[in-house]
């Protein structure tokens, strides 16, 4: 018997043609065609060629955070924890309008600068008290 699909010899006793699957007793060569068995789905290249692209992450938002650390740990008296703030605000804002990435460090920015703030104003509030009591005594001179 022969295959009506690709027109090479089916051995007898098998149901589908050993060179292109089709089955022996199909007479519709149309019926056998991927297209015809899965209209819906699309070739692999075509589904898959677009390149995974991640949100960038928002440098306003990493500054703010690097700088929050470092006003921590520099302890400069406010000044750079109002810095850090500034950074992370604008950068939570455009994180909100962007949909970038850095969420977390736009955060993180935000409370280290309040921190610092706080921390900067005790500092400058207990060295003003300790200058004021050191110097309004007078000592005879």
């Amino acid at each position: 018997m022969m295959c009506e699909y690709c027109g090479s010899t089916i051995l007898s006793g098998t149901s589908f043609c050993s060179a292109c699957g089709a089955n022996a007793g199909i007479r519709n060569k149309a019926a056998i065609q991927p297209e015809s068995l899965m209209p819906h789905f699309q070739p692999y290249e075509q589904q898959f060629n677009q390149p995974f692209t991640r949100p960038r992450m928002n440098p306003m938002a990493l500054t703010g955070g690097i700088i929050g650390l470092a006003s921590i740990i520099l302890n400069c008296l406010g000044i750079v924890a109002i810095l850090a703030l500034i950074f992370s605000i604008i950068g939570l804002s455009q994180i909100n309008k962007n949909g970038d990435r850095g969420r977390g460090w736009a955060i993180t920015g935000i409370i280290l600068g309040i921190i610092g703030i706080i921390w900067g104003i005790l500092v400058i509030t207990l060295w003003s008290t300790i200058f004021a009591y050191a110097f309004s005594y007078s000592y005879g001179w």
